[in-house]
């Protein structure tokens, strides 16, 4: 018989109960570090969020004069096709994607105007078609353009049209408005009314609508690219004079670094 001690256990008992303690020591050992895991983790997660947290706190609160890419990365250049005025050789391209009879675009339409005359030499503006499905004399203005661009009065016509937007866009059918349009900045009117129903205006118009689908993000009229990157629209002409002034300063420190 084996050797009791004093709590009755014999050596093997004894042997088994240290067992038993050191197993539990050892489970709460671990079970006191996997806590403090968790806790030292969800401290480091806090932080993190806070810090996302600021920083998209700080970028809502950014001024507006400010140079914004827009939501989506979307990158597209001026091509050969493009309606465009100002120097082949400025240094900063502003394409604008816009609906003649759509209100904001009014808005800004003075804005461009002013921008492109005071940076003629600098910023070289182009005009894409946008007409949205919402709008019915949409489509029909920007063949309107696009047909007095036939005649090599495009931005002639641009002008007209969104001069006299509030005129045109409640007319059931505007295209006699828009030859008359044509007869006042000079236009062949006879050719005119041929080219605005033409295949040729409707094809490019539905070329400029096609090339903005192809970015794959909401239509939303005027789009504003900058340098070929797509941008929050600014609000007003100071703002949108402030990002054009940064990007003639970045145009030209690439300039100073790339003649080192």
């Amino acid at each position: 018989m084996e050797e009791q001690n004093e709590h009755g256990l014999t050596k093997k008992e004894r042997r088994e109960l240290r067992r038993q303690l050191k197993a539990q020591a050892r489970a709460k050992a671990g079970s006191r570090k996997f806590i403090r895991s968790l806790i030292i983790w969800g401290a480091m997660a806090v932080v993190v969020v806070g810090i996302i947290a600021g920083l998209i706190i700080n970028a809502k609160n950014k001024n507006s004069d400010e140079f914004l890419p827009g939501e989506e990365i979307v990158f597209t250049s001026i091509q050969e096709q493009d309606w465009t005025k100002g120097s082949v050789d400025a240094k900063v391209e502003l394409i604008e994607y816009s609906d003649f009879q759509c209100p904001a675009c009014l808005s800004y339409y003075s804005i461009i105007a002013r921008l492109s005359d005071e940076y003629s030499q600098d910023v070289r503006v182009a005009y894409r078609n946008l007409p949205l499905p919402t709008h019915a004399n949409g489509t029909i203005s920007a063949q309107a353009a696009e047909a007095a661009g036939l005649q090599g009065k495009f931005w002639e016509m641009h002008d007209k049209l969104f001069e006299n937007q509030q005129s045109w866009a409640s007319e059931r059918d505007p295209k006699d408005t828009f030859i008359r349009y044509a007869e006042e900045i000079g236009l062949d009117s006879e050719r005119f009314k041929s080219d605005l129903t033409s295949k040729q205006a409707k094809d490019a118009v539905e070329q400029d609508v096609d090339s903005y689908k192809s970015f794959g993000i909401p239509m939303s009229t005027p789009t504003f690219f900058l340098n070929g990157v797509k941008i929050t629209n600014p609000r007003g002409y100071d703002a949108f004079r402030n990002i054009i002034e940064q990007e003639l300063k970045l145009a030209e420190s690439k300039s100073d670094a790339e003649a080192q």
